[in-house]
This record gives structure tokens, C-alpha cells and sequence, in this order.
């Protein structure tokens, strides 16, 4: 399974077995005669030194060399946050389909993580599935960082329906396995969420309250939301803004896309989850291709869209540290134990695959540390069985692409692997720590 690291057995050094034990010099024989020792002589007296003799120059100072790289591990703890961000921090609205896989999780926690540090600014999140309890696990992680207000927008369709969904048998009829025990434990916010509150309205809001031409959306999930704003005509709701695909135009500085495969080779790789769901056979999930096609196609050629595909998130794993005790007041805690637990072989020794959080991480971060390959290019999907395909474009040309896919050499890994989990450790800034478990009473005497 992936993720899982067997150790073989190392081969065993022995040394050349001796057959007479040490070998040590012969003793002499009696007869031996003990050599006559030399007489010594005293050594001549050492000339006089004049104190007026220059003293010897110093040693030349040798080339310094650079220090080897620094291990990924440890690295400094985060900074603390200023005590007030106000409005600075880049402007972030997230789509996600929080349901079956924790990555999601992993990926809210860290964009609280660094709004804490006033690197962004959340705007809102929309849940982007039928299962209605999603949008009450948004909220709940939400008022754990002390956001609860934050708005919350519903996806109003089937796909991801639990009620409408049989296959396959690992997505628990799209319910997953850790949504409905959070939201059982976990006190949610004061944010309106369901059908009175749809992803289109909350999207469309958020847009239009915002500067020109400055939110990043992050899409860590499926198109649906995102092909019902670019449907949305002017006036939508009654508000007064223009058309979806005119407000992403105006308002949209870049979207980061969780989706598809960089390099697939579709004899051996099924198609990726978040472009075509499982295909064919899974009730609502196969109108993901056509959904995914459409909305792509709408996007507006002028705003910036980079995807985060399959292989590059794959091994980059993090959340582990939760298994190992103490973070008994954390609902990212709570979400990556559950998964593990159940969901075996899924997980590795350093927790989950991070294609989500990375997403967040690029939309907030950028490619700030040169570690990712910005490949220009142009993503298309078969609309029936949801296969992408990329064709790469060279950036000289005269129209130059505004689709990138972001490929990670296997060498940063472990140094975005880090960077993520610095971000789930990071204790929340606007809500006060949850209270210490009793203390265990001493035994009766």
C-alpha cells in the first residue's frame, strides 16, 4: 500500500574466522644476549632569542566552505501572529468536497493556521457535495479557530448524495467515515449553512463585496459549485452584480485547482477523484466528467488557473503526529485519527497524502520557495469518462497560457510535508484553548 515503507534485513559483516588465535612476536631465547644501550650524550644549549625577533605571521585563514543544506528536520516553530491582522493577508475563498477523504481537514486547518499568521484572509467556504452534514463539518472546524461567523455556502445538487449514492463501497455511500462523528462531537458556529444559504449565493456575495481583480479561490474539490457561479446570470438573487463568468473575470485574481493527473498513463491509472469521481456505475458521481468539462471550458481564458494533480501530492504525507497523543482537544485531531483508524492502508507513517493542503498552501504562499516546476500549458477533460489530458505550451508565444500545472521534485517533500504540518500544530489564535482533562484522583488508600 501506499505509503507503507518495509525495512528488509541488513546484511550481516562477520570477520575472518582465526584458526591460532593472535598472533604476537616470538619471545627471545635464553641465550639471546640483551643489546648494549648507547651512551647519551646532553643536547648542545639552545641559542639565545633576540626580543626584537618579528614575531611569526599568522597561519592564512583557509576558504570557507558553505554548510551542507539543513535537514527538513527540525525546523523553527512558526512565528506568532501579530495581535491584530485586520484586512491584510490575501483574500481566499475554498471549495471543498469534505466528505470522504481527511485531506480536506487538513487543508481548513492549515488556512485558519495561516490566517492566524495574517497571511490570508478567509472570505468564506462553500461545501461542494450532497452530503448535507459537510457543511456542518465546516462549521465546526470554524468556530474551533475562533471563526464561526465565517459564511458558509451549500452545494444544492445530487452529486455526493448519500441517499442516491451505492458505489463504491470505500466512500460509505459518500459519507466517509469521519464527517458525521465530528459533527456529533464538536459544538458548530453561529453561520447560517443548508438550503437557505447555497454555494451560489454565498460565492457570489463574497465576490462582490471583495476588491478588484484580488481573491484566490481554492478548489479542493469537485467543479460543481464552481459551474453553477459561472452559470449564475447578472442579478442572480436579486443582488446587483453582473453575470458568474463577469464577476470571476473582475474579481478573481487566480484559482488553485485540485485535479486530475500530470502524467497518467490511462492503460493502468483510473481517472482522479476530483475530475470524474469514480467514473461510470456510482450513481451521481459519473456526471462529474461532463461537470468538470463544462467548467473548465467556461473559465475565463484571462484569470490565472494552476493545478495541484495526483502525483504531486500523492507521497507528500502529514497529519501523523496527531496519532502519537495529545491533541485530544482538536477536531483536525479527532478527524485524522478517525480516518486512519478505519480507513486502513490509506494512511502512511507520516499521516495522509496532502493534496489539498498544498493546494491551500500555493494559493496563500505562491511558489515563495521555488519548489514547485510552473509548467505552462492547457488542462482539457473527456466529458464521459473524465480523463484529463495536458497539453504542454510554450509562455513565449503570443497569447501566453494562463494555466500552469505545478509539479514537486521528490527532493521537497519532506520540506513541504514539514511546512504543512508547522501549520496543524499551530494552536488556534482567536479561541482559547480547551479546558485540561480532570485530574485522576489518587487511589484510595
Amino acid at each position: 500500500n501506499r505509503g507503507h515503507f518495509l525495512v528488509g534485513p541488513r546484511g550481516s559483516h562477520s570477520l575472518p574466522a582465526a584458526s591460532g588465535g593472535v598472533n604476537l612476536p616470538a619471545p627471545l631465547p635464553a641465550s639471546a644476549k640483551p643489546r648494549t644501550p648507547l651512551p647519551l650524550t646532553p643536547p648542545p644549549p639552545m641559542p639565545s632569542i633576540s626580543l626584537s625577533t618579528p614575531p611569526m605571521p599568522p597561519y592564512p585563514t583557509p576558504p570557507q566552505t558553505p554548510p551542507p543544506n539543513p535537514p527538513p528536520y527540525p525546523m523553527p516553530p512558526p512565528k506568532p501572529p501579530p495581535p491584530e491582522c485586520g484586512a491584510s493577508g490575501v483574500p481566499l475563498l475554498i471549495d471543498t468536497d469534505m466528505s470522504i477523504d481527511v485531506d480536506d481537514v487538513g487543508a481548513l486547518c492549515a488556512a485558519h493556521a495561516l490566517a492566524d499568521r495574517c497571511e490570508t484572509r478567509l472570505l468564506a467556504m462553500v461545501h461542494d457535495t450532497g452530503l448535507g452534514a459537510g457543511a456542518a463539518a465546516l462549521s465546526l472546524i470554524n468556530e474551533y479557530y475562533g471563526r464561526g461567523d465565517l459564511p458558509i455556502g451549500s452545494y444544492t445538487g445530487v452529486v455526493g448524495d448519500p441517499t442516491l449514492t451505492t458505489e463504491p463501497q470505500w466512500t460509505s455511500h459518500g459519507r466517509g467515515v469521519y464527517v458525521d462523528y465530528l459533527v456529533e462531537r464538536w459544538p458548530q458556529g453561529a453561520a447560517t449553512f443548508g438550503p437557505q444559504a447555497s454555494a451560489v449565493r454565498v460565492m457570489r456575495d463574497a465576490l462582490g463585496s471583495a476588491e478588484d481583480g484580488s481573491v484566490v479561490l481554492a478548489s479542493i474539490g469537485f467543479a460543481t459549485n464552481i459551474r453553477q457561479l459561472l452559470l449564475s446570470e447578472a442579478g442572480s438573487g436579486g443582488d446587483s452584480l453582473p453575470s458568474g463568468v463577469e464577476l470571476v473575470r473582475a474579481k478573481v485574481r487566480h484559482m488553485v485547482m485540485m485535479g486530475g493527473r500530470a502524467r497518467p498513463d490511462w492503460r493502468r491509472n483510473p481517472p482522479e477523484w476530483n475530475f470524474a469521481g469514480c467514473g461510470r456505475g456510482c450513481g451521481p458521481y459519473a456526471a462529474l466528467p461532463a461537470i468538470t468539462n463544462a467548467t473548465l471550458r467556461a473559465w475565463p481564458p484571462s484569470v490565472p488557473l494552476s493545478f495541484i494533480g495526483f502525483e504531486a501530492g500523492v507521497d507528500v504525507q502529514t497529519g501523523g503526529f496527531y496519532r502519537a497523543g495529545g491533541w485530544e482537544g482538536s477536531p483536525c485531531a479527532d478527524a485524522y485519527r478517525m480516518f486512519c483508524s478505519r480507513m486502513r492502508g490509506w494512511c502512511g507513517p507520516g499521516g495522509r497524502a496532502s493534496w489539498d493542503p498544498m493546494a491551500v498552501l500555493y494559493a496563500v504562499r505562491g511558489n515563495s520557495h521555488g519548489r514547485y516546476d510552473v509548467e505552462p500549458g492547457f488542462m482539457t477533460i473527456d466529458p464521459i469518462s473524465g480523463e484529463n489530458h495536458w497539453s504542454v505550451r510554450a509562455s513565449s508565444s503570443d497569447e501566453p497560457p494562463t494555466q500552469s500545472n505545478l509539479l514537486l521534485s521528490r527532493r521537497w517533500f519532506a520540506n513541504v510535508s514539514t511546512e504543512i504540518d508547522n501549520l496543524l500544530r499551530q494552536a488556534p489564535r482567536l479561541s482559547p484553548p480547551p479546558p485540561s482533562p480532570p485530574a485522576i484522583p489518587p487511589p484510595l488508600p
